[in-house]
């Protein structure tokens, strides 16, 4: 075959001719050691081996990514430890965050965008580290970030995934006390924001740019995709007279959700004012704290006693959702989950970002934004004409035949789940694996050669 460069792989140190022998046992002792230490190609290895065991027994996973802004992030200055009495508070420049060094504070649960209306600027700043407080905090306390992002993701496994978890999972299999259930399954009898969950298999990361740690987590729900074959599925489809294909339509446009609430015209106008403070949002206060809407209560069941306390219940409901999507969540997106090229004043062109360009074509963007050609208004299953309308691959590896997508109202804007976005306010990524054979049941173009 034909001779390929090693480009510091080590793991093609080995295929190298003319190695001696003993460079072979140093290399396979490099192998078995680095097996332990985190972040080695030894230990991605295995970590590809554990997943292909999951996969066979838990089957087909979705994939969810989230990374938290430490800057933003109270949780992570919860975890900050001073002692107050430690000289380093006699610095002026440090002073001020003496107040936010034990345990009590700051408060999680604040909700600076109402704060400003009920209390002074001065009770404000008092009870919210400024946006130099906290990075300087988590500056000389590092450790405090790391384990406030363990803590973020234990709390996202159980309050969002839904499914049982403790700090020693997964070892806590072979305990008198395990998470899992007879069958093997993780997942809490109500299920999470994704339906129920049998396993999670989560790697964390760090940023290559600021080192900020991040979490790449394949998340296997219980549905029909989860262990049975394409025929199958094409029995089923057809016995169902399309109410089961429809609700993976609605499923897909509920968890990895691209639209903005508002008009187009009202989003644009928005996005102008948000990219001025964009990467850093110094000045924002939605992305640190905990909204009112979120710390409400959810109505007893038992108190619906007429059908008047039903419709008055899903008025509240109605009310609680506006809050969420057009209020809430539809700022988080344009700060978290909107694809920026910076806009040059000189020639008032969009620029890529460094990171941004593509290996192959450096004018362009590797992740395809701005997606101009994958706008559309309902979810949709990709056929060949529709793949080819969008520029994606219709063959090989890349090739998205038989994927969901959309609806998509934005050329700019990543899919995520709302629920996560909400609660944990930073950016996140939520992809869908399940395909569809194209058969006149899933197709919606009007192109009959597809069939």
């Amino acid at each position: 075959g034909k001779l390929q460069t090693v480009n510091g792989d080590i793991t093609k140190v080995s295929y190298v001719p003319g190695l001696s022998e003993a460079a072979h046992v140093l290399l396979k002792n490099i192998a078995h050691t680095s097996r332990k230490l985190p972040g080695t190609v030894e230990t991605r290895r295995m970590m590809r081996f554990i997943t292909q065991a999951y996969r066979i027994r838990y089957g087909t996973a979705i994939f969810v990514t989230f990374s938290p802004d430490e800057s933003q992030n109270l949780l992570m200055i919860k975890f900050s430890r001073t002692r107050r009495n430690d000289p380093v508070w006699e610095h002026a420049d440090v002073a001020r965050a003496r107040r936010f060094c034990d345990w009590s504070s700051p408060d999680l649960l604040i909700d600076p965008c109402e704060c400003v209306l009920s209390v002074s600027p001065t009770e404000l700043l008092e009870s919210l580290p400024s946006y130099d407080e906290r990075r300087r905090i988590l500056a000389t306390d590092s450790l405090a970030s790391v384990e406030g992002f363990r803590v973020m993701v234990q709390l996202t496994f159980k309050y969002l995934f839904g499914v049982n978890y403790c700090s020693d999972c997964p070892n806590c299999s072979v305990s008198a006390d395990p998470c899992q259930d007879l069958f093997g399954s993780s997942a809490q009898p109500e299920g999470g924001i994704f339906g129920r969950v049998d396993a999670i298999f989560t790697s964390i990361e760090a940023q290559k740019s600021t080192g900020s740690l991040h979490a790449h987590s394949q998340v296997f729900v219980q549905c029909l995709h989860q262990h049975t074959p394409l025929w199958e599925i094409v029995k089923q489809l057809k016995k169902s007279a399309g109410s089961m294909f429809n609700d993976y339509l609605n499923y897909k446009g509920h968890v990895c959700r691209q639209v903005y609430a508002s008009e187009r015209e009202v989003v644009d106008e928005q996005l102008i004012t948000i990219e001025k403070q964009w990467p850093a949002y110094e000045t924002a206060k939605n992305l640190c704290g905990c909204p009112v809407y979120l710390r409400e209560e959810p109505y007893d069941p038992t108190s619906v006693v007429s059908d008047e306390d039903m419709r008055a219940r899903q008025e509240e409901g109605k009310v609680w959702l506006r809050q969420h999507l057009r209020e809430d969540v539809e700022q988080l997106q344009m700060m978290k989950q909107h694809h920026v090229h910076v806009l040059n004043p000189e020639t008032n062109k969009r620029e890529l970002l460094p990171a941004c360009r593509s290996k192959e074509n450096p004018s362009l963007c590797k992740g395809n934004f701005p997606r101009n050609k994958w706008l559309v208004e309902d979810t949709v299953v990709l056929c060949g004409k529709l793949l080819r309308d969008m520029g994606l691959h219709v063959r090989g590896r890349r090739c998205q035949l038989g994927s969901m997508h959309g609806p998509m109202s934005h050329e700019s804007i990543n899919a995520t789940h709302s629920a996560m976005l909400a609660g944990q306010r930073c950016n996140s990524d939520v992809q869908l694996p399940y395909r569809f054979p194209i058969i006149p049941e899933t197709h919606r173009c009007d192109s009959p050669a597809c069939l």
